[in-house]
C-alpha cells in the first residue's frame, strides 16, 4: 500500500473559539470539546529550502501529537496557536516506523482534546480538522474500516506493518497531522497519508498508537535520534 500513499504537509492554523449562550434559568450543559480550539499549525525548518508545515493536536498539557515526517531532523520547530501565538516546540517523542511524533510546547495553554479508541464500526459522522486559508476547518470524513498497512518507515527503508483507518476523505497537501474526531469531539486518530490512486481515500494512525509516545514525553524520556525525512 506504500506505493499508493504519500505523506502530506503544509498549513498554519488560526481559529476563534465559539461562544455558547444559555437561556435564563437553564443549568449549564457540559461543554463538548471543540477540536479547532486544540489544533495548531506546525512549521519546521532546517531540512529543506522551504519550511515544512503540518498540523498538530493538543492532547495533554504542553504536548501536541503530529506526524514524524514533518518534524524529524528539523532544527527549528514552531507552532501557531488558535489565538495567534507562535511558540517554539521540540520533539519530545518520535517513532519513524509509525510516522508519529509528540512535540513539547512550553506555555501552550490549550485545552487537551479527549482521546478514545475507535470501536471498529464504520463511522459516517466523523470529521477531520484541517487547515485551510489559515483557519482550522472541520470537514466530514467516513472511517471505512480498520486496516493493517504494509508500508515503510518515514525514510522509505524496510518494510513495516502499521495499524490504521481507511478514510473516505478528500485530503490534500498540508493535511498531515490533522485530527480525525468523532461526533462527540474526541480524537480518534491522526491523518498521515493520502492515496495516489483514489481522490477519496486516505489513512490515519489510531490515537492509541500514540500512547507509548505520550507516556515517554510525559516522563521526559530522551527521544529517538532522527534525521530529515525525504
Amino acid at each position: 500500500m506504500t506505493r499508493a500513499a504519500h505523506p502530506l504537509t503544509r498549513g498554519v492554523v488560526a481559529a476563534l473559539l465559539p461562544a455558547a449562550l444559555l437561556g435564563c434559568g437553564e443549568r449549564p450543559a457540559r461543554a463538548q470539546p471543540d477540536p479547532a480550539a486544540s489544533t495548531v499549525g506546525i512549521e519546521a525548518r532546517g531540512c529543506r529550502l522551504l519550511p515544512n508545515q503540518a498540523v498538530g493536536v493538543a492532547v495533554d498539557g504542553d504536548l501536541v501529537v503530529t506526524v514524524a515526517h514533518a518534524v524529524a531532523g528539523e532544527q527549528d520547530i514552531a507552532v501557531t496557536t488558535p489565538d495567534g501565538r507562535t511558540l517554539p516546540a521540540a520533539v519530545a517523542a518520535i517513532d519513524p516506523d509509525l510516522d508519529a511524533a509528540v512535540l513539547h510546547v512550553e506555555g501552550l495553554d490549550l485545552p487537551a482534546l479527549p482521546r478514545r479508541t475507535f470501536d471498529g464500526e464504520a463511522d459516517d459522522a466523523a470529521s477531520m480538522v484541517r487547515v485551510e486559508d489559515g483557519q482550522a476547518t472541520s470537514v466530514p470524513v467516513t472511517i471505512r474500516r480498520r486496516v493493517t498497512i504494509n508500508t515503510t518507515d518515514i525514510y522509505r527503508e524496510g518494510e513495516h506493518q502499521r495499524p490504521g483507518f481507511e478514510l473516505g476523505a478528500d485530503v490534500a497537501a498540508g493535511d498531515s497531522g490533522s485530527g480525525v474526531v468523532a461526533s462527540d469531539g474526541s480524537l480518534l486518530g491522526v491523518v498521515w497519508a493520502a492515496s495516489r490512486e483514489a481522490e477519496d481515500r486516505a489513512w490515519a494512525l489510531p490515537i492509541e498508537a500514540y500512547e507509548p509516545l505520550v507516556e515517554a514525553a510525559q516522563a521526559r524520556t530522551a527521544p529517538t535520534a532522527t534525521r530529515c525525512a525525504r
